[in-house]
């Protein structure tokens, strides 16, 4: 960071400031080059100097604009006011340069002056005698302030404090004089905050850090501003003409926040009285007021940012709301002659501040002052918005009269005006069902059209809009006189029927070059529609053109039901909801429109069935038609919230199928069933599988839509299954666990087989285990008892093979021709399983077939 530059250096000046940059680059990326700068930016070549290859930005010394030598006392940054400040300094800065490229420094520091009086911004003494002038930090300050009282400066935007000090010298003794302290706190910085934001500066600087002590407020303050956003919004309702000429009149307010703003509230005085909402949590900028003649209104705002900091509505005098007589302090004035000055002071000689146009509104905030022939008033302005939210020039002055010339006058407050309208009254349809249909049946052919002319007019029209402000057309109207007056409308526009649809009726009366309106200037806005709307075609009720229903089955807690009209609904409430169903507990909502559409959603409901509908003329589009002719059900939703529920799992031995390999631990095929129920009526969707393997924990294993799934069980392992079922509805069950089992693959060697009659061993490469047993004589047996849930016996199907009978537990279950035209080794011909572990026997018995009567055993499959 760079001090200021020496004037007539420029091109030096900016060639080191390059030099410096290069060589920054040259030892790193990255780092950040500034120089400061003073709040004047007089011949400093800062274009220049932050060019490409340059600083990044200037750093804004903005203090000192009084110095110890200043003549009388006053802020040292000035935020506003008639002399060069901080708001000056800014726009010239960023006239040349980005906003980007500025830094504003403010300081942590103030200035005391020995002063003539204790008189805001009293004349300085200066010297020995009263006491040099004194620039103590912030805390040093805040003790000040704390002992003798803070006082405001509104115009500048700067705390201060007055009190005596004696200063005893050799020379003059001990003489006692009023010392006035200027300096900022954290209400003064946050004000200097918002400029840096509101004109998207680089940063803000401090000079210096730690000059504020042990106190923590200066730091919140820079918390509130660029960290979080903890400040309200600046709102302010626009600048109002002190008189309108329609009953119906905009109203704008504009705002001004670190964060965007959710919503407006708008409130409304009538003739003074007590301040009422108009607009509640509006999202516009602007609204069609619906006044009437002879009547004055005051409005003020509020405003909400997205963060939920909300601005407070400013306390307004109602009590005065005409135009005074003369200008006063307090009040406003307005601008007569174009091109009036602002000056810096109250003479022809003091700088001009700004040119001010004919109708722009003042404050007034000093004065008056009598100075060559002209009476002068400190004014602020010119005030577009009340609270002012755009920068405006403060405490400057102008020549209000004088000289024979009136520059200004006095006028109501910016934020009141009164209704002397042209044209008054206007009513539709007596009030009533504002439908025309012009089929010549004498119902509704015409829409009666009243109202009073407050002035003779020279032309008369009636005018008609699209409800999206889009316009129809117009035609002439007899009826210019003052007094009341009647036109019944057929639809038509020059002879031609406008199609049908909903339009937005208008009158207008030409007084020379003056328009004079009804309802307003702008008819087309949701509050006036619903007044002034008119529907043209067939008058029937708004219609349900369709109804969708939630997902069903659900179990869910709220369900939304969506009904779309035939034109936008303008009114539905839950009590124009009807129900149906065995459900009980439910509550409706209030429905929600979008678009066409609304959403009627309901909660709390008991498990069962449960549909809605709209009730027959419930609901009212924009011209108060209503409809539909009859209740409208949309199809019923079940609400099922019971779990669905699973048999225990249960593991048997696949037939039909080859074992994997010829080892003896090769695995067995199985499957794991079980059934699944919803008693809530949904239907099962599908179940999840698990499985423990060797005891470990359970992982998942199928999702299954059916009843049962394939496994594969090698000997030398457990396996345990769990299950659990899912409905249609979402709801899922408990997780139902199987016993855990063993799988076995004995061989023919297995000792506890018995075997009768001849029995040869046989060896093949393809035999589980190398080998097996076969026989050919009839009778031959083998019989294996053993302790499980379930058995299957291995052997071979080819063209050779025959017929075997199979017993369980001495019973004859099942005759098994291993006859096949295609040699299949290690086959599953017969499985047996029962629900629970069990001692039983199996023996199976060669039948002799003719031809071919061999029979193999090769192995079983048994789980235990």
């Amino acid at each position: 960071d760079f001090e200021p530059i020496v004037a007539g250096y420029a091109d030096e000046y900016t060639a080191l400031v390059r030099q410096v940059r290069a060589e920054l680059n040259r030892i790193a990326p990255g780092y950040q080059l500034t120089f400061d700068t003073m709040g004047s930016i007089g011949n400093q070549p800062i274009v220049n100097a932050t060019a490409p290859g340059g600083a990044d930005a200037v750093f804004i010394m903005g203090y000192d604009y009084r110095t110890d030598g200043s003549s009388y006392a006053g802020s040292i940054d000035p935020l506003a006011g008639p002399k060069y400040d901080l708001t000056d300094t800014v726009k010239a800065y960023t006239a040349k340069i980005s906003p980007s490229k500025v830094i504003l420094g403010v300081p942590y520091y103030g200035r005391a002056w020995s002063t003539s009086s204790d008189r805001l911004n009293a004349s300085t003494l200066s010297g020995a005698k009263y006491g040099y002038p004194s620039a103590p930090t912030y805390g040093q300050a805040l003790d000040l302030v704390n002992a003798h009282g803070r006082r405001y400066d509104s115009v500048e935007q700067s705390p201060w404090t007055a009190y005596r000090k004696q200063t005893c010298t050799s020379q003059y003794g001990c003489v006692t004089a009023w010392r006035e302290l200027y300096y900022d706190d954290a209400t003064s910085l946050r004000l200097r905050y918002d400029l840096v934001n509101r004109t998207a500066l680089r940063g803000a600087g401090i000079w210096a850090l730690g000059y504020e002590g042990t106190h923590t407020e200066l730091r919140n303050a820079l918390a509130d501003k660029f960290l979080s956003d903890k400040t309200a919004p600046l709102v302010g309702v626009a600048t109002l003409a002190q008189t309108q000429r329609d009953e119906g009149f905009r109203v704008s307010w504009s705002s001004w926040d670190d964060s965007p703003i959710a919503n407006y509230d708008v409130q409304v005085s009538t003739d003074g009285g007590l301040w009422t909402p108009w607009l509640t949590k509006t999202t516009l900028l602007s609204s069609i007021f619906p006044g009437h003649d002879g009547h004055t209104y005051a409005f003020r705002v509020r405003a909400v940012d997205v963060h939920g900091n909300a601005s407070a509505f400013r306390s307004l005098n109602v009590s005065a709301l005409g135009v005074p007589a003369d200008i006063a302090v307090g009040g406003f004035a307005t601008v007569i002659a174009d091109g009036l000055r602002m000056r810096a002071g109250p003479t022809t000689s003091d700088a001009i501040m700004t040119t001010l146009s004919a109708g722009a509104a003042l404050q007034i905030v000093g004065g008056p002052v009598s100075g060559e022939g002209y009476t002068w008033w400190q004014v602020s302005g010119p005030v577009k918005q009340w609270t002012p939210v755009d920068l405006m020039q403060v405490g400057g002055w102008i020549a209000a009269e004088g000289n024979g010339a009136t520059n200004a006058a006095p006028r109501r407050p910016v934020y009141a005006t009164r209704v002397d309208a042209g044209i008054t009254g206007l009513l539709l349809a007596n009030g009533g069902d504002r439908s025309l249909s012009p089929n010549g049946d004498g119902r509704q052919d015409t829409l009666r059209i009243a109202w009073t002319n407050q002035l003779a007019f020279d032309s008369l029209s009636l005018r008609v809009f699209r409800t999206d402000g889009s316009f129809v057309g117009s035609q002439s109207l007899g009826g210019t006189g003052t007094g009341g007056h009647v036109y019944n409308w057929d639809g038509r526009l020059g002879g031609s029927a406008v199609p049908f649809g909903a339009y937005v009726i208008q009158l207008r009366g030409m007084r020379g070059s003056t328009a004079y309106t009804a309802p307003s200037a702008s008819p087309v806005s949701s509050a006036q529609i619903a007044r002034y709307g008119v529907l043209v075609g067939a008058a029937s009720a708004t219609a349900v053109i369709k109804a969708l229903r939630p997902a069903t089955p659900t179990r869910a807690t709220t369900l939304k039901w969506i009904f779309t009209f035939g034109g936008t609904a303008r009114v539905l409430s839950a009590a124009d909801i009807a129900r149906t169903g065995t459900a009980t507990g439910c509550t409706i909502a209030a429905p929600v429109a979008s678009g066409t559409s609304w959403i009627v959603t309901l909660s709390g409901c008991s498990a069962g069935t449960v549909g809605v509908g709209v009730k027959a003329r419930t609901v009212v589009d924009a011209v108060q038609n209503s409809g539909p002719a009859s209740t409208v059900m949309a199809a019923t939703v079940l609400i099922d919230r019971s779990a669905p529920t699973v048999t225990t799992p249960r593991l048997t031995l696949r037939t039909g199928v080859v074992l994997a390999s010829t080892s003896t631990r090769a695995a067995l095929i199985g499957q794991v069933a079980w059934t699944g129920s919803d008693p809530g009526g949904a239907g099962i969707a599908g179940y999840d599988v698990q499985l423990s393997r060797d005891g470990l924990a359970f992982a998942a294993f199928v999702s299954a839509t059916g009843a049962s799934a394939g496994v594969s069980l090698a000997p030398g392992h457990t396996y345990r299954f769990r299950v659990r079922a899912r409905d249609r509805a979402g709801n899922v069950g408990a997780w139902v666990t199987g016993p855990t089992i063993r799988p076995y693959l004995p061989q023919e060697t297995l000792s506890a087989l018995t075997w009768k009659g001849t029995w040869a061993r046989g060896a093949s490469d393809y035999y589980s285990g190398l080998a097996d047993r076969f026989a050919t004589a009839a009778g031959a047996s083998v019989t294996y008892a053993f302790t499980g849930r379930a058995i299957a016996w291995v052997t071979t199907l080819a063209p050779s093979r025959g017929v075997a009978k199979v017993y369980v537990d001495g019973v004859l279950v099942q005759t098994i021709d291993c006859g096949s035209a295609i040699t299949r080794f290690r086959y599953v011909a017969f499985a047996k399983a029962w629900a629970s572990s069990g001692f039983h026997t199996i023996r199976i018995v060669v039948a002799g077939t003719a031809g071919r009567p061999r029979v193999d055993v090769d192995a079983l499959e048994v789980l235990r």
